[in-house]
This record gives C-alpha cells, structure tokens and sequence, in this order.
C-alpha cells in the first residue's frame, strides 16, 4: 500500500501526500504497540519487508524536498523506526544523504550513526554533517566490513587476471573496505587555481572534513591494503601496504591540517621506505599546501616541500629501492606515471642546490637521477607525449651532474638518448653530450655502441628465447636481422659483412632464419 500511494506521489497527486501521512503515521505508531501473538515490541512478517521502512521511503531520493522532509519527521514522531534498514543494510541517516537538518534530527531521535552515513557525508563534501555524525561517538579509524573471505578472493582472481596488469585506474582503485574516513575526505582535495574559485570552496570543504577527523582521533598513519605492482612484506600478490598520509602525499594531496599535528612523526616510513617527505617528492613537492594561501595572492606560498624541510625532514634520505628525493621527483610512477616539471621544479632547483651529490647517486637498478630524467624524455616522446620545460635533464646538466656515470648495463646518456631520437629536443641534448666530450663510439657491457639501440627502435625485432642482443660479438647486421629488409639491404650496402659471426658462431643470416624473417631471408636468395 505504501508503496503505491508513494507511486500516485510520484504522479502528482497532492492529496496522496496527506494520506500517506496520516496512514503511514498510524501504521508506524500501530507497529510500536506491543503484540501478545508475537512478542512485545515485535510485528507480523509481513510487516518486515522493505516497505516497512516507512521514514526511509520518503528520504530515499526525495528527501531534499521540504514537504517530504516534513513527512519523514511526522512519520518519525509518530514512532517509525530511525534505526530500521532496507536488504542493503542503509538505513535513516544513509537515505538522509548528508542532509544536515535531517541527520540532526535523526540523531537526535536516537538514529545510530554507522560508518556508512560517515562516508556518505564526506562523499557529499558536507562538513556539517559530517560534524553532526562524529558527535555520535563513532570511531573516526572505523571501515566498512570486508566480504567474506570466498568473495574477496573471487573479486581479486577476476580484477587481476588475464596475464600482465596494465595497472589502469581500475586496477589501482583501492577495495571500499579499506578506505579509512581520513583517506576518503583527503582523496578529494582539489588541485588548486587561483582562477577557478570553485577549487577553493571544495578546497574549504575538505579542508574542515580532515580538520574535523584528526580532531576526532583519526589516525594519519593508519595502514591498509593497496593494489601495487610491486608487492612488499607479508601482503598479498599484488597489493601493499600503505599508510594515509604517504598516500595522500604521494597523490599531490597535501593538506594543512595534517602538518599541524602535534609531535607529527615525519621521519616515519612506510612499506617502501618512504619518509614523508620521500612520498611528497614522488606526487608533486611543489603543490601549495593551503587553500588559504591561495586566496590571498600578496602572501607568501608554501609548498609541500619546503615545509617538511622547516619541520626537519631529512633531504638525504633513502628509500627501500635506494631512490632519493631526486629519484623519486624525475622518475616515472608504475601507476600514476610522468609528473608534470610544472609539480617539481622549484623543489628539484633547491635540492640539487643544497645536496649536489644526490645527482649522482645511483639507485639499487643503477640509475642517477640523470639516467631517470632522459629515460623519461625518451618515453615520453616515444609516445607522442609533450616535453614538459625545462627539461629535467637539462635542469641537472646545468647544475653539473656528472654525465660521464653508466648505469648498470654500462650504458652511457647517449645510448639511452639513442633508443630515441624523435624530437628536435632529444637530437640537441644528444648532440650537446657529444660536444661535451662523450663517446659516440663507446660500448656499453654488451660490446653495443649508441648505434645499436637506435637501430633496435628503428626495427622492432622480436625477441626468441637465445637470440636476444645481450650476447657479446654482435654486430649491426644481427640487430637488423629481425627487422624490414631494406633496412638490412643499407646496412650491408655500408660493407658490414652478413657473414659475420657473433661469440655464438651465429650469423645474421642464422639470425634471420631463427627470427623466420622471409624477406631477409630472400636478399641471400638473390645473391645466390
């Protein structure tokens, strides 16, 4: 009956408003009345189905009206239940959807205030509410329950499946069962412009929902589970462990709150070894740290960075993977990827400044940020992806990081600008390392000049198992046994010997027929 009265609602139909009202308030209050058939306090079944959430039919979509509202609240004096809940499991304050008046008074009449209805108002960026919620006396470090344990292992064999993870943001989405309330509202910290005034009121918004949950006793370095390709610890294949805060940095999500915590530990690490200014450096060091800084354009900004340094963070720390702030701030993320120069410059100029010698640690793949910064021109510009200015590299060069240092392959800058070469600005910097005195002629530990891996990305070979280029004694014509035969047909027009034999006593020609390269394997053909 609730049901289609709540339809001829829907129609239109005004005078059905009053009748549900008056029915509904008399069913609720009907329900109330002990019963001697079924217990005290208790109803018929057929009075426990869905529909007998009288107070949530009239907040479910339609509670932003005020006369529904007012339905809502004469059906809640009237005696209808505030704690009951649908087959989902939401109940009053869920439906309320972050409405302040009515999860006030919700509360007021003695609604529970669950972890649902928390992340409801944080999701509805409404920090009123939120502020009514908390004063509930929930735990702000509470999250939702985890399937069972069949369920959960179901979803992750389906999300991850299907051989290599491409890691899209379907792949790095965190499960909702480990989101904390503090890493939910610090998630939706707005990338700040000083002309889009929007971003400053959300800005405000997230601002007070983190200020109001670390008041509450949220837990900054609370731990959970997240999707990473590279797993750490005891956690499980292809997850980590990460911390709120190290997260929220390294997503370019610095929010001043966090930094006005008492005693606030910011030498603590994380699963990867990551200190907090370490996670700064890997999301963006030169992100404003107030929304209210912004506003005022005469006043003096703060980054991320040069707050942790006026707090004492360490410039020379190291993580897991031997990577200093350099490392991380040029280097490439396995998820997020590239980071704009527009999100590290300033903080890139002032580490190299104070800590030269950090431009030429090698990290434990044996790379210097050098090596880090024109692998990310290289890629950058393989895929079609703009050169950010200043170049990183550039940037190094100039404050006299040592370009001479191979990375553990023994490759020099030019072998690693080499592999790419598309851009006007590749070729300059490759023609400025030369004139600077490097080699182009020098091997690297696979006996390979630079030429070699600018040919590699010229033919595309495809690798098999025991004719790959890591064998020493191989020559150009072996590289180019994989690719287009009038690439082999110049290079053997230059006199290289097709005859030739590698450490293996392999010859191009055996290189071409492992590959099943007919069409090299047709010049021999005609030759003979």
């Amino acid at each position: 009956m609730a049901r289609s009265i709540k339809e001829d609602v829907d129609d239109g139909d005004e005078h059905a408003v009053v009748i549900m009202i008056t029915i509904q308030a008399k069913y609720c209050h009907n329900r109330r009345k002990p019963s001697s058939r079924f217990g005290p306090g208790s109803s018929p079944p057929h009075m426990r189905s869905p529909e007998a959430n009288i107070a949530n039919i009239w907040l479910e979509g339609y509670g932003d009206l005020p006369f529904q509202q007012d339905a809502a609240r004469l059906l809640i004096e009237a005696g209808a239940d505030v704690n009951a809940v649908d087959e989902s499991g939401a109940d009053c304050l869920v439906y309320a959807r972050g409405n302040f008046e009515m999860s006030k008074f919700l509360i007021s009449r003695g609604a529970v205030v669950k972890i649902e209805s928390i992340f409801g108002a944080i999701h509805g960026e409404n920090a009123r509410t939120l502020k009514v919620l908390l004063s509930g006396g929930i735990s702000v470090n509470t999250r939702r329950k985890p399937p069972s344990e069949a369920v959960l292992a179901y979803e992750r064999k389906s999300r991850f499946s299907g051989g290599r993870v491409d890691w899209s943001p379907y792949h790095s989405k965190v499960e909702d069962h480990e989101i904390f309330p503090l890493h939910c509202a610090g998630r939706k910290w707005p990338e700040l412009a000083r002309d889009e005034p929007g971003t400053l009121r959300q800005a405000e918004t997230v601002f007070a929902m983190v200020q109001l949950l670390l008041d509450h006793g949220a837990d900054p370095f609370a731990n959970f589970l997240t999707p990473s390709p590279v797993t750490y610890g005891t956690a499980p294949e292809n997850f980590r462990e990460a911390t709120v805060l190290h997260d929220l940095l390294h997503h370019g999500k610095a929010i001043d709150p966090f930094f006005q915590i008492p005693q606030l530990d910011i030498h603590r690490r994380d699963a990867r070894g990551w200190t907090l200014l370490l996670a700064a450096c890997s999301g963006g060091p030169d992100i404003i740290l107030s929304w209210k800084q912004q506003e005022d354009n005469t006043e003096e900004t703060v980054t991320t960075f040069q707050k942790l340094l006026s707090m004492g963070a360490d410039l020379e720390a190291l993580d897991k993977a031997g990577r200093n702030v350099l490392h991380l701030m040029i280097g490439r993320d396995d998820i997020s990827g590239w980071k704009n120069m527009s999100q590290i410059q300033s903080s890139l100029t002032q580490s190299v400044r104070r800590a030269p010698h950090l431009m030429n640690q090698k990290d434990n793949s044996g790379n210097t940020p050098l090596h880090l910064s024109i692998l990310r021109i290289v890629e950058r510009s393989s895929h079609h992806g703009s050169l950010d200015k200043p170049i990183a590299a550039e940037v190094l060069i100039a404050a006299r990081a040592d370009y001479l240092i191979t990375d553990k392959h023994g490759n020099s800058i030019i072998h690693l600008l080499a592999a790419g070469l598309y851009t006007e600005e590749e070729r300059e910097m490759f023609e400025q390392m030369v004139q600077l005195g490097m080699d182009v002629n020098g091997w690297n530990e696979q006996g390979e000049t630079p030429l070699f891996p600018f040919c590699r990305q010229q033919i595309h070979p495809h690798p098999i198992l025991g004719f790959g280029y890591q064998s020493k004694g191989r020559g150009l014509l072996h590289a180019a046994a994989g690719g287009q035969a009038e690439f082999f047909k110049e290079l053997m027009g230059c006199g290289l010997d097709a005859g030739f034999e590698d450490d293996a006593q392999q010859t191009p020609l055996d290189m071409a027929a492992a590959y099943g390269n007919l069409e090299v394997l047709k010049i021999f053909e005609k030759n003979a």
